[in-house]
């Protein structure tokens, strides 16, 4: 039993993870792949019919619904078309709880 007013090492970890930029990415291209695959099985697509209606081959589909995190926004685009959905990127409101972080050695170029 975990005592008021502490934090099991679970809660910690995902508190470290939650500003973690590769995390996030991950989070994000599995996210972003569970809705192609239900896409995918309300339209009885395959993953040859996607491959050939992305212009890509089989592989290439497979490698995209693994979820790997650095999916370019142009992959996403086209995933969207393919599957006849419209694809939305956003940045939300941070939690009123979270002080925004610096990211050292992954600044963005200005």
């Amino acid at each position: 039993m975990i005592e008021e007013g502490t934090s099991g090492w679970l809660d910690t970890l995902v508190e470290e993870l939650e500003g973690d930029p590769d995390y996030i990415a991950s989070e994000m291209a599995i996210g972003l792949m569970e809705e192609a695959c239900r896409l995918m099985e309300a339209q009885g697509v395959s993953r040859a019919e996607l491959a050939q209606r992305m212009g890509v081959n089989r592989a290439r589909v497979t490698q995209l619904l693994n979820a790997a995190p650095n999916l370019t926004l142009r992959s996403v685009a086209q995933l969207a078309i393919a599957l006849g959905a419209r694809p939305h990127v956003s940045l939300l409101d941070p939690c009123p709880s979270k002080e925004p972080a610096t990211i050292g050695h992954q600044d963005l170029p200005d």
